[in-house]
């Protein structure tokens, strides 16, 4: 695995949170799983605010998983921000989203999304996709 890597999911929907954070325990990754549930607070978590100041506890994330139905700030203005800042360009963004609007994934691409995938529905559609992150984004010689 690549040193201390950080997984950061910006979602307020509970049993999606719920699912991930079952999928990365599952997976022996819960340690490098960090959550926000909205886009204000991902904004404080990416620049170190109140609260997520001690970069030990709440360090800088290796990939983001974005909702884009967000309360407070949208997943395409979360999106926006983290492009507009240097020092995120080029961590990978990853677009989960039941939406299936070309238009939105049209936007998220133009933002600089990584990719834009489908929200999973299940337990078990949270574990493949974890373990395809893992492998693809975390994880090296798998």
């Amino acid at each position: 695995m690549k040193k201390n890597p950080c997984v950061l999911y910006i979602e307020d929907e509970e049993d999606d949170v719920f699912f991930m954070r079952n999928a990365f325990k599952r997976l022996g990754m819960e340690e490098c799983f960090h959550m926000v549930p909205d886009g204000e607070r991902a904004i404080a978590y990416l620049t170190g605010g109140d609260p997520y100041t001690d970069r030990a506890r709440f360090p800088v994330p290796t990939i983001v998983l974005l909702d884009l139905s967000l309360p407070v700030l949208s997943g395409f203005e979360v999106l926006a921000w983290l492009r507009g800042h240097p020092q995120f360009r080029s961590v990978p963004v990853m677009v989960f989203s039941a939406s299936v609007r070309a238009e939105d994934r049209l936007r998220a691409e133009e933002l600089g999304a990584t990719a834009f995938l489908p929200k999973p529905t299940s337990g078990g559609q949270f574990l493949d996709m974890v373990r395809r992150l893992k492998k693809t984004w975390l994880c090296t010689g798998l």
